[in-house]
């Protein structure tokens, strides 16, 4: 980014305020859910759904051939 000399700290600012980082709040809640255990309970819940989901589609779809998760 090009921009003049007394520009820059305010630019600086507005581009640490936004998306080009991790807000400290979603870092802080991050890692909470990572030590309490809520991202593994989180990933195994979608393992499950994605298991039903793939026991529905295999049902619906035994008279097709097709490729899917064993």
């Amino acid at each position: 980014m090009a921009a003049p000399e007394k520009w820059i700290p305010a630019l600086e600012r507005a581009i640490r305020a936004t998306t080009w980082n991790t807000p400290a709040i979603m870092t802080a809640i991050l890692c909470e859910w990572i030590e309490d255990g809520t991202v593994m309970r989180l990933e195994d819940e979608k393992r499950q759904d994605a298991r039903l989901r793939q026991s529905i589609a295999r049902e619906a779809l035994s008279e097709l051939n097709y490729i899917g998760p064993p």
